[in-house]
This record gives C-alpha cells, structure tokens and sequence, in this order.
C-alpha cells in the first residue's frame, strides 16, 4: 500500500551548525511505499509486521530559512540552495488489527522509522579552487498509530 505522515514542525533540542541555533527545521512529510506481512491471526486479532520507504520532503522553517541567509550574505562566491528539500526514509513497524465486527476492526501500530534529507548543499567557487559541502539531518522517530479499519 501507500502511506502519507506529515509533521506540521520539526524541532530539534538544543541544535546548532558552528554556533548557529538551528532549532525549528521547518515541517516534513513522507510518502512510502508500504509492505505488510500479517505474522499471527486469531479469532479476536491479526498481527502484523510492517516494512515502509519512500520520499521525504522538508519545508524549512525560520531557523532553517535564517541559515541559508546568513550563507548568502556573508559570502559572495557561494551558492546556496534552498527549499524545499529531499530525502529518504525507511522503518519498521508492528501492529495488531482488532476485531470489532465482521466489517471493523481497530488497529494500533508502532513504527520506528529513520529520514535522511540534504538540508542545504552549498558551492564555493574562488579562482581556480572550487568547494562543495552539504549539510544534512539524519532523524529517527517512533510513531504510536491508531487506526479504524473497515
């Protein structure tokens, strides 16, 4: 199947790039790709286990958006890409499906997932040298779902 999570802000405890406070990133979302293998059945439940990757994309933020200005601002020779950005992720999940009736269950999964995505790559040119660097953000959450499936 298909499977769509956004998160409307992004937020890092205590972030920073070289002094840089870099708290609120902005908000992200997925799109994946999902797998399911169903591990157990029973008479009052299904268990199953769950394999997802796919896209995801970043919206920056104030404190993202500050970072790529201050770049720009402070050197003439740089190139410095901005949002929104794109990555990847990729999780795990178990849930259980309960039977309510012939035609409604409830679900209820826990998914561990981990996103990668190139927040801003930045190219220097002087002369005849040349730079080129990325800064990235590598995260893992873990998601509590619940669900009605009819």
């Amino acid at each position: 199947g298909v499977g769509v999570f956004y998160t409307p802000s992004t937020k890092y405890d205590d972030g920073e790039i070289q002094g840089f406070k870099l708290e609120k990133l902005g908000s992200d979302g997925t799109l994946n790709g999902i797998v399911e293998f169903r591990v157990a059945q029973g008479k009052a439940a299904d268990v199953f286990l769950r394999i997802e990757g796919g896209a995801a994309v970043l919206i920056p933020g104030d404190d993202l958006e500050d970072l790529e200005e201050d770049f720009e601002d402070n050197c003439d020779s740089c190139d410095v890409s901005s949002g929104p950005y794109l990555g990847w992720n990729a999780g795990l999940g178990l849930g259980a499906a309960f039977n309510v009736s012939k035609d409604l269950r409830l679900r209820a999964d826990i998914i561990y997932r981990h996103t990668d995505i190139t927040l801003t790559s930045i190219d220097i040119e002087s002369g005849s040298a040349s730079l080129e660097t990325e800064i990235t953000s590598a995260s893992s959450r873990t998601w509590l779902t619940l669900g009605v499936e009819f």
